[in-house]
């Protein structure tokens, strides 16, 4: 493992820390908690701070008399977008580096560190954006955090990078047949978004990685290090392993799960599905139709494979290694962080996450594995087995 030097120690933290007692999390060794900084101002009102930014500031304070400190994440392309700034254009990124600076100038006495945005080379946290308009973006909240606080460590991240981001598209092909696309040009979308904005890297103290193999990703630990090390090798930075996890429910789909469920709504195969998107579209979930239309068409079909686990409370990949249970989560963890500490160039590790929700955030389906059981402490606030593996290895 290694230092960023701007931290002076290995980062060990944890995403969406919990908001009132520490305890557990401090026993187990976390220093620092990830979450996303809300748009801060009045939505007529630019420039005039809002009840949500100083209540997270105040949060950021109540962490850091705790002992935690902040990882903070920079407004995402659709807060600016919602609050009727166009972050497309010269005079919008201007709004974005401005709002950067001052988020950061009034967080810099809590030492926090920062995360420009998230994962834009997923649509759902780019929209509005298109990918090539992200390396600006990225780029213009790079110089407003170093503008508002020039000494605090400052990052940006991808979800997957190189193959890891394949799996999907080529699950589905073995799945689904020839009426998906014949190649699809957006596979190494992480790697174009790192090129567009490795010309701003003088601002940048590491590269962040959100990996998931081993869930949403074929993989297992082993192959979270490749991912890393191939991040380090493209940007020659530190790798902070910004989000990776292991959720403790939930089985791998396979053809046979996707034919059954076709059928069941009346269809006889994907084709028909296909030819006619608007009827399908309807028996789904309302929040997965949405997000379905919102995605330009060109990516719509990528975007409904994206959701298809959320369609069928199934994983698209997974490990074959460790199962999805409350001991194989400890047992992938304990693995993984043995993997991690030991690493030259890996500089931290947030996990996701700290504990499980009642409903998946995606969908809203309370029987959803996507997103629901993650933590490694439960719903009535009791240690998951995950917890104690995480305390051996970080406290």
């Amino acid at each position: 493992m290694v230092a960023l030097s701007k931290i002076g120690s290995f980062i060990k933290g944890i995403c969406h820390p919990p908001r009132q007692d520490v305890t557990l999390m401090k026993e187990a060794g976390f220093g620092w908690g990830r979450i996303d900084v809300p748009y801060p101002y009045e939505p007529d009102s630019y420039g005039t701070p809002n009840q949500s930014f100083l209540d997270f500031c105040a949060r950021c304070a109540w962490y850091y008399e705790q002992g935690i400190r902040a990882m903070c994440v920079s407004p995402y392309p659709r807060n600016f977008a919602a609050a009727g700034i166009n972050p497309a254009t010269t005079e919008g990124l201007e709004k974005v580096r401005e709002t950067c600076r001052f988020i950061a100038h009034e967080l810099q006495h809590l030492r926090v560190a920062w995360q420009v945005t998230n994962e834009l080379n997923v649509f759902h946290f780019r929209h509005p954006l298109t990918l090539d308009q992200c390396p600006a973006f990225i780029a213009a909240g790079l110089q407003g955090i170093r503008d508002g606080t020039p000494n605090a460590a400052c990052g940006y991240n991808t979800n997957g990078i190189g193959t890891s981001g394949l799996s999907i598209m080529h699950e589905a092909k073995a799945l689904f047949g020839s009426w998906l696309p014949s190649e699809d040009t957006t596979l190494n979308d992480a790697e174009i978004l790192i090129r567009g904005v490795m010309p701003y890297h003088d601002l940048v103290d590491y590269i962040g990685l959100d990996t998931y193999r081993g869930t949403w990703f074929d993989g297992e630990p082993e192959d979270i290090i490749k991912d890393a090390e191939l991040a380090h090798e493209i940007t020659g930075l530190p790798v902070l392993l910004q989000e990776f996890g292991f959720s403790s429910k939930g089985a791998i789909l396979n053809l046979q799960d996707v034919n059954a469920y076709i059928a069941k709504l009346g269809y006889n195969s994907m084709h028909e599905i296909v030819s006619n998107p608007t009827a399908f579209m309807q028996s789904i979930p309302p929040k997965l139709a949405g997000l379905i239309s919102k995605s330009p068409p060109a990516e719509q079909i990528k975007t409904a494979l994206h959701l298809v686990p959320h369609i069928l409370k199934m994983w698209p990949g997974g490990s074959r290694v460790y199962p999805h249970t409350l001991q194989g989560q400890a047992d992938f963890y304990d693995k993984m962080l043995s993997l991690v500490l030991a690493h030259p160039h890996i500089c931290g590790a947030f996990l996701y996450e700290w504990t499980d929700k009642e409903q998946c955030f995606m969908c809203h389906a309370m029987d959803c594995p996507c997103e629901t059981d993650w933590g490694i402490i439960d719903r009535n606030a009791q240690p998951k087995p995950a917890y104690h593996i995480v305390k051996k290895h970080f406290a």
